[in-house]
């Protein structure tokens, strides 16, 4: 039986940062690893993801420490997990243990990505299946952008997509995490609205853009 290395890194603080760090990259900044993300699809190699993960991260501290040099402020939370080697089983574990199944894998695990959220000005194109809407569904904000909603709409902004709420509880948690210590906006959007919605893999519910005229302010 051939069994990858790992350093069961499952439920640790160190998978929680890596995948955080992991998200960031494949979401908004590939440049972060000197990964490319291929436009179509967002789908970046998966050797050589961890290859860059090393380089960055666990193989420049042990450099860095050999040689008697500072450990530079950003790596210092790395170099406390004790890492030596990130390995493929520990990509692996951050896939299947992320709740949010926010990565979508493929041909074994030869290619990942993240399965939504990505900037804008990457330009990454997945074609999400379409689905028509069973019941209204809700978008959480700040109530600073009450006004500026009302006029223009609900915009993607510098993200590809405007991600929706597909029940008002979800939608208040996502709008209090915009709103400080103020009560969210919640706008409600009819199951008849005229505008394409589409689906991910992970059940994340979005579209490109919300008119003005589409929109019920809740609360």
């Amino acid at each position: 039986m051939n069994t990858l290395r790992t350093n069961n890194l499952n439920g640790t603080k160190a998978q929680k940062r890596i995948s955080t760090m992991l998200c960031q990259a494949l979401r908004h900044l590939p440049e972060s690893l000197d990964i490319d993300l291929k436009k179509k699809g967002g789908w970046t190699n998966v050797k050589t993801l961890i290859q860059k993960i090393n380089e960055k991260y666990f193989f420049r501290i042990k450099n860095l420490e050999e040689a008697g040099k500072q450990i530079p402020k950003h790596l210092k939370q790395y170099r406390k997990f004790g890492i030596n080697e990130f390995y493929l089983q520990d990509l692996i574990d951050i896939y299947e243990s992320d709740e949010k199944q926010r990565y979508t894998q493929k041909n074994n695990f030869e290619l990942i990505r993240c399965e939504q959220g990505h900037s804008g000005h990457l330009g990454i194109i997945i074609d999400y299946p379409e689905i028509k809407l069973e019941h209204d569904v809700y978008h959480g904000t700040s109530p600073d952008f009450v006004d500026s909603i009302l006029k223009e709409g609900i915009n993607s902004q510098k993200r590809q997509y405007v991600h929706l709420s597909k029940d008002i509880e979800t939608a208040i948690l996502v709008g209090k995490r915009h709103s400080g210590n103020k009560e969210p906006a919640i706008f409600v959007i009819s199951k008849d609205t005229p505008i394409p919605f589409y689906i991910t893999r992970n059940g994340v519910l979005h579209t490109h853009n919300v008119p003005p005229e589409f929109l019920n302010l809740l609360k």
